[in-house]
């Protein structure tokens, strides 16, 4: 569970919703979504830099620092000048990047898939995501350019991985990339910046998400709040949940690293 505590206690997070019913200004409440305490702030039609400003010195007077809205709400740089940000669904992402990628490669028999774990740093996410992967894949290629050795060599000790070295022709079916890095082939799941999950979805098993919040915002903060369990946010693809949980695995992955000279 990711959490963000201020002052002791967990911040109020913020909404902004457009309205098309004229109000003098924009209309604010503290309510719930889907259990979670929320300051809603509905921006009445007019003068757009006007009302995000509006909106920016109300959310900042309450102690608001981050922020949902529609998918399609392009205000961004306005509230930044009052510290307001979007609430950043990367960490959720990355948490459920295992799942993502196995869903990519989820119609080629285990022994067939080949997939890549790439970025500048084999860092902590880099060594759980794989931690995830290498027994449910035939073939992890590595590519970082610090730390993938280390990370190489765990993965031998714990899956028995045996490195077919550099130049063998091996193309990914699914990259993962933690960082802006060279496109080694396949499906790219990018992990990094604003996420794109290449065409997956995260869905909270337990309830819809409402109309007009982007969901994947939403569900970091319930995940981030401990309301929304991993284990019950589920990869969607085609409109179908997938479930792995009896699916065998392999302790036969290959890996290579390419780790930059110092």
């Amino acid at each position: 569970m990711h959490t963000i505590p201020q002052g002791g206690k967990m911040e109020m997070v913020g909404r902004l919703i457009s309205s098309g019913q004229w109000h003098w200004r924009p209309e604010v409440e503290e309510c719930r979504l889907l259990g979670l305490p929320l300051v809603s702030v509905t921006l009445p039609p007019g003068n757009r830099r006007r009302r995000l400003a509006q909106a920016g010195r109300v959310l900042g007077r309450m102690g608001v620092r981050r922020v949902m809205a529609d998918v399609s709400f392009d205000g961004w740089p306005e509230l930044a000048h009052w510290g307001i940000a979007p609430v950043d669904p990367l960490p959720l992402c990355q948490a459920k990047g295992g799942e993502l990628a196995l869903a990519l490669l989820e119609k080629s028999p285990l022994k067939n898939r080949v997939a890549a774990l790439c970025g500048a740093v084999a860092d902590r996410t880099a060594w759980a995501l794989a931690d995830s992967l290498c027994p449910q894949t035939g073939v992890l290629l590595l590519d970082f350019h610090q730390g993938g050795e280390e990370l190489a060599g765990h993965l031998r000790r714990a899956y028995g991985a045996a490195p077919p070295g550099l130049g063998q022709g091996l193309r990914p079916q699914v990259t993962v990339e933690l960082s802006p890095c060279q496109t080694l082939g396949g499906e790219v799941l990018r992990l990094w910046g604003s996420p794109d999950l290449a065409g997956l979805e995260l869905q909270w098993k337990k309830a819809p998400m409402p109309e007009g919040v982007d969901p994947l915002m939403l569900l970091e903060v319930l995940w981030e709040t401990g309301r929304a369990e991993a284990e019950d946010i589920g990869v969607v693809c085609q409109r179908n949940v997938l479930d792995r949980t009896m699916e065998n695995t392999y302790n036969t992955c290959l890996l290579y690293t390419s780790d930059a000279a110092d």
